[in-house]
């Protein structure tokens, strides 16, 4: 006899010996116990999963002369060898791939009118019935709502969203589940003992996690496992089949990652592509060996809130990565993109990017804000907008001077109110922090921003002012995001984007209508994870916290667009050193003005 399939040698013959569906068994049997025999079914479901076997069941189940327990068909008597062989008169097995126009149709409704030869039913199995065409179904339509008594209609599909309402509503609907990793792994024991296999508990781990709830791919990778290695398959094996890589590779990975060795994980992906691995495969497995990493930490007893956030991203730029893989002649650098910005967002806390640097802009203002206090008693508080990470979003705080605080801005320890300066010809003593402003015969604060100053509502912010404040630092944002995001950056560039019009709560950022690189770059850019890191771009750059839209426009756009170009916007000046004319008139000698 030829040598057949393990999954269809092993097919299950009796309800008793299906797996994974007790919530279809269980209905089936009882329906058939109790006479309840339905005209249509419809078995919708993932691949490999008992659709097809569970209907041949059935198909003999309805014709068996002495079905035994639980209604199963004894599998002895004529009908259920002739339908078990395939040559049963009474049992129509179509596949609708291939069978899928009106005529076919027409010739079943011919057919269907004929009593059957040896059985009570005639049996139709309609597989991927969502293939038919529109014209196939009206014509299915009448046929399946009134059949004769001796009919029966069973309707597999993996795709019951292409099936039109009307069938569906004539078909009693069975949905069939992935099947369980346990029980696979039990089943795929029992038919490896039963083939005289020996498998490795590590190798049907494997076979269970990439099958994904398939019985009928676990099988066929069994079988394939076994012609490779003969009757001992072992984890090896597994991983030279399914082109994945050792666990213990991917462990090195992942605490590459938690450490920020981003170099390390380079040379782990340089070692799989040298071994002729499928990288969209290995970027899967980085993503289920983290996830597994995630959850580990979910289930401890205090979890680390932030770290497991950082886990979150991670996983979303690998995916977001195996997603665009798929496309890309150059998988290898998306992945090791992706790589390199997860392992900086483990080690700075952050994204690893926009922040980074607001941080250290940040320290410099600071630590100009102790200058200028020290020169000119005066105090500038740094621009709000700046998206420090903690910081409370917010307008800036109004200028107190020290004499209205009561304080001094000494060092913590030291007593408040600071000694007058030294007059002319004294020498001052280096640790001790002068009251300069005492020596001031007015200290005058930095001018209100926009938007405090008076005759305008506080709460409300001028849309106009907000869109200069975006056009101005535009360029200064498209250089931001060449060290941040260059992909995001070359996009916007090479498609000439431009900000077009803002409502105060989202800005519109066009493309010409005519260009040749701007169904590419909207392509890429209307990306979730791209729109987001947008929005952070001009959050952090332009101090507004707005979401992005992108469209095309008939507009040209401007002159230069893209071109680096560096601006300073009038309410920067202000923020930080008031209004010219409100400064004192030392502070302009040696300037003409």
């Amino acid at each position: 006899m030829a040598y057949l399939a393990l999954y269809r040698e092993w097919r299950p013959r009796t309800f008793g010996e299906v797996v994974g569906q007790e919530h279809v068994v269980r209905t089936l049997v009882n329906a058939l116990g109790s006479g309840r025999i339905s005209h249509a079914y419809l078995f919708c479901g993932p691949r490999g999963t008992g659709k097809t076997s569970i209907a041949k069941i059935l198909s003999r189940a309805v014709n068996c002369a002495s079905p035994v327990e639980k209604g199963s068909p004894c599998g002895q008597c004529d009908s259920c060898r002739d339908i078990e062989a395939g040559a049963s008169m009474d049992v129509t097995e179509i596949d609708a791939a291939s069978n899928r126009g009106i005529d076919e149709v027409r010739d079943l409704r011919e057919k269907i009118k004929f009593a059957p030869s040896s059985g009570r039913y005639r049996v139709f199995i309609i597989d991927e019935v969502h293939m038919l065409t529109n014209e196939a179904f009206n014509a299915l339509l009448k046929t399946l709502e009134e059949p004769p008594g001796h009919a029966m209609f069973i309707l597999a599909t993996t795709e019951p969203h292409r099936v039109p309402l009307t069938i569906l509503s004539r078909c009693q609907r069975f949905d069939f589940h992935r099947i369980g990793d346990d029980e696979m792994a039990a089943r795929l024991r029992e038919v490896a003992e039963g083939s005289g296999i020996t498998v490795d508990d590590g190798a049907v781990r494997l076979i269970v996690r990439a099958a994904e709830g398939g019985m009928r791919d676990a099988l066929g990778m069994l079988d394939q496992a076994a012609a490779y290695s003969g009757s001992l398959v072992g984890v090896e094996e597994i991983h030279r089949i399914l082109g994945t890589v050792r666990e213990e590779l991917l462990d090195a990975v992942v605490k590459g990652l938690m450490a920020g060795l981003a170099g390390e994980v380079l040379d782990l992906i340089g070692e799989v592509a040298g071994q002729g691995k499928d990288l969209r495969v290995f970027a899967r497995d980085i993503n289920s060996r983290l996830r597994r990493e995630m959850l580990d930490r979910m289930g401890a007893p205090r979890p680390e809130s932030e770290e497991i956030d950082r886990l979150c991203r991670i996983i979303g730029r690998l995916a977001a990565a195996e997603q665009e893989m798929r496309w890309s002649t150059q998988p290898r650098i998306l992945l090791e993109v992706a790589v390199v910005r997860a392992a900086r967002i483990m080690s700075l806390g952050d994204s690893g990017t926009v922040e980074d640097m607001i941080g250290e802009m940040t320290a410099r203002i600071s630590e100009l804000e102790g200058l200028v206090a020290g020169l000119g008693g005066k105090q500038v508080s740094s621009p709000a907008a700046f998206n420090v990470p903690g910081a409370r979003p917010g307008k800036p705080e109004k200028y107190i001077s020290p004499g209205e605080q009561g304080i001094s801005s000494a060092p913590a320890g030291r007593k408040a109110g600071l000694p007058n300066p030294p007059d002319k010809g004294e020498i001052a003593d280096p640790g001790i922090i002068y009251n300069v402003a005492a020596s001031k015969k007015e200290v005058r604060p930095p001018a209100q921003s926009v938007e405090e100053r008076p005759g305008q509502n506080p709460g409300v912010k001028n849309i106009a002012t907000i869109f200069s404040r975006i056009d101005s630092r535009w360029n200064d944002m498209l250089e931001t995001a060449r060290k941040v995001y260059p992909n995001i950056a070359t996009h916007l560039t090479q498609g000439k984007g431009w900000p077009l019009e803002t409502d105060g709560k989202t800005l519109t950022i066009a493309f010409p209508k005519s260009g040749a690189y701007t169904p590419l770059a909207m392509g890429i850019l209307q990306n979730e994870i791209n729109i987001k890191e947008l929005s952070d771009l001009i959050k952090s750059v332009c101090q507004e916290d707005l979401r992005v839209r992108l469209v095309e426009s008939d507009k040209k756009p401007p002159a230069g667009a893209g071109r680096k170009k560096r601006s300073v916007h009038p309410d920067d000046v202000e923020a930080l050193f008031g209004k010219a004319e409100d400064l004192p008139e030392e502070d302009f000698e040696g300037f003409d003005h």
